[in-house]
């Protein structure tokens, strides 16, 4: 039987930091990319004024204990298609503890 130690991490190892990468592909085949520690209407006027195909977005919330004691990075991501969709889950993925 596998058993899974328990590591002892102290609060300087859990870093505890918001990230949102964007990356838009547009019609003409072009891929515009976006990163941001912060959820600005920046970000909000960026989308709402570029017409794309696709759109990919990964909201990062840094290292965590897991469930098996390990220090993971947990994110969110996705793919969407309109513009709608994209922002409404920006918001959910943002929002804040």
């Amino acid at each position: 039987m596998d058993t899974i130690k328990k590591r002892k991490f102290n609060k300087i190892n859990i870093e505890k930091k918001k990230s949102i990468l964007l990356k838009l592909y547009l019609e003409n085949g072009e891929m515009r990319k976006y990163t941001s520690r912060s959820y600005t209407r920046r970000i909000s006027s960026f989308v709402s004024h570029v017409n794309f195909e696709k759109a990919y977005v990964k909201v990062s919330y840094g290292k965590k204990i897991c469930s098996y004691g390990c220090l993971c990075n947990f994110y969110n991501d996705g793919w969407y298609d309109n513009k709608e969709d994209l922002l409404y889950m920006l918001k959910a993925f943002w929002e804040e503890d």
